[in-house]
């Protein structure tokens, strides 16, 4: 109409703001979805990963081969075993805190470490970086009995109980790991007679076997497939592929194979009344 008056700048100013303020409302929810993908997505690769890492030692590369067991990783502190990250100590441990990364959340493998010297073994928090870190630190002690920790073994394997999960004892050391090979033989022993389920598993780190052999030739086994085993790792970062080819011949022997889904009971025929 003529008498209409020209619209003001200002209000095209207002228009313009509300079409940048329902931009602004749509980018703000992309951004909250595109952040949800990207989490979820993130999450996606590092279950990937790890399912990668557990290929490596599942049985015929089965992922739930690895399911009802326990892993108990011994690590010797003594000063010859070194200390921080990269020594053979620090390799040991976190052996086993890898280990945990990949297989203890997602399938029915429990994942434990402790290190040993002269007296009880004492557990290490392989989910706490600070806790491992302190594990790592230098030692000027030579300790390297393990009879106290083959005592506490045999304990938490006594025959009353009926076992149905697969335990793996894997000790980490660089030569002797006792004074008393008898002794530390016949706890074995005990251990693998009170659960047939039991396995030991020894890692030689360096050149030096110390009396592992002689100790492992000491233990008398009813089965041949429990007689524990030794294995080499020419240097601290050997260790976590020597640990993980032990482990894969240990479940390749004893792989878990999931039960079938049990079908449900076919409905019984309702009775009749007599007339």
């Amino acid at each position: 109409m003529a008498n209409d008056e020209p619209k003001k700048f200002s209000d095209e100013l207002k228009a313009l703001r509300a079409e940048f303020a329902e931009v602004a409302e749509k980018s703000k929810a992309a951004v909250a979805h595109l952040t949800t993908a990207i989490f979820k997505q993130e999450m996606l690769e590092l279950r990937q990963q790890q399912d990668t890492v557990v290929a490596t030692f599942a049985h015929h590369g089965v992922l739930e081969s690895v399911g009802n067991r326990d892993v108990t990783i011994l690590v010797n502190k003594s000063k010859d075993m070194g200390n921080g990250l990269n020594s053979a100590l620090g390799q040991g441990i976190d052996a086993a805190a890898r280990l945990r990364l990949a297989a203890h959340n997602t399938y029915d493998m429990g994942v434990s470490a402790s290190i040993f010297e002269a007296g009880a073994s004492k557990s290490v928090n392989i989910s706490d970086y600070d806790r491992m870190e302190k594990a790592r630190e230098k030692t000027e002690a030579n300790n390297k009995e393990l009879v106290l920790s083959l005592r506490e073994i045999m304990v938490s394997n006594t025959p009353d109980k009926e076992y149905t999960r697969n335990r793996h004892y894997v000790i980490v050391s660089d030569g002797s790991i006792t004074d008393s090979v008898d002794a530390a033989a016949k706890l074995i022993e005990g251990t693998l007679r009170s659960n047939p389920k039991a396995t030991f598993d020894f890692i030689n780190v360096g050149a030096n076997a110390g009396n592992i052999h002689e100790l492992v030739a000491k233990v008398q086994v009813a089965d041949e497939a429990q007689r524990p085993r030794i294995h080499s790792a020419e240097k601290a970062e050997d260790i976590w592929s020597t640990f993980n080819a032990a482990l894969r011949t240990r479940i390749g022997e004893t792989p878990y194979v999931k039960p079938a889904p049990v079908a449900p009971a076919a409905p019984q025929p309702t009775a009749q009344p007599t007339p």
